[in-house]
């Protein structure tokens, strides 16, 4: 059973973003901001929840570069990561 994801944009839970993967579709100057991702885990009665570092979305007019372009698809991924302390 995988665990459950909430996805945030600017610290606000984003409405149906619970999968590991949130695509935005077109990206667009409303876009911008800062995205994280919490992921719960519960066995039994014990719960651990872990909390991505914010990664900031920057849109900007259409050019060739590096950056991110307006109207492009992008996806944001959660992958897995063991602690071992």
């Amino acid at each position: 059973m995988k665990a459950p994801c909430q996805w945030y944009k600017d610290d606000v839970a984003i409405d149906g973003a619970t999968e590991a993967s949130y695509t935005i579709s077109a990206a667009a100057d409303t876009d911008a901001g800062s995205y994280k991702v919490v992921v719960t885990n519960t066995n039994g009665t014990a719960t651990a929840t872990a909390t991505s570092t914010a990664c900031v979305l920057t849109v900007e007019a259409p050019v060739v570069s590096d950056n991110l372009i307006f109207g492009k698809a992008y996806t944001l991924d959660a992958t897995s990561h063991t602690d071992n302390d």
